[in-house]
């Protein structure tokens, strides 16, 4: 359990002391939910929507993922999702997909990760 507490100090920009009093300092709580948030269909619905090009869905799908990124204290996640949220609402679809499949890399390493 150490271990994982470090990869997501060093690797996700994770602040430990605010999630875990907001779990109650239960470790194994913030494990089940870590892993809760890696299979989460929100996920696949973002895929979905981008190759759909519904951005209306899209939007709604990276707004769960941003805040539960943020209520897990996962702070480089949370960021890159702002930035597609931000992107989003601009209506320009630039650089949409290199900005899914950063997202689709952070799912994968946290699957890794637990």
């Amino acid at each position: 359990m150490e271990e994982l507490l470090e990869q997501l100090e060093k690797n996700w920009g994770w602040d430990g002391r605010k999630v875990m009093a907001d779990l109650g300092g239960d470790l194994e709580f913030l494990k089940d939910c870590l892993g809760a948030f890696a299979r989460d269909y929100a996920f696949d619905r973002l895929n979905r929507a981008f190759i759909a090009g519904d951005w209306h869905d899209m939007a709604i799908q990276v707004h769960v993922l941003k805040g539960v990124s943020a209520n897990l204290g996962l702070t480089m996640m949370f960021e890159d999702l702002v930035a597609l949220e931000r992107q989003l609402r601009t209506n320009s679809h630039d650089g949409l997909g290199m900005m899914v499949d950063k997202i689709n890399q952070w799912q994968s390493r946290l699957q890794t990760l637990i």
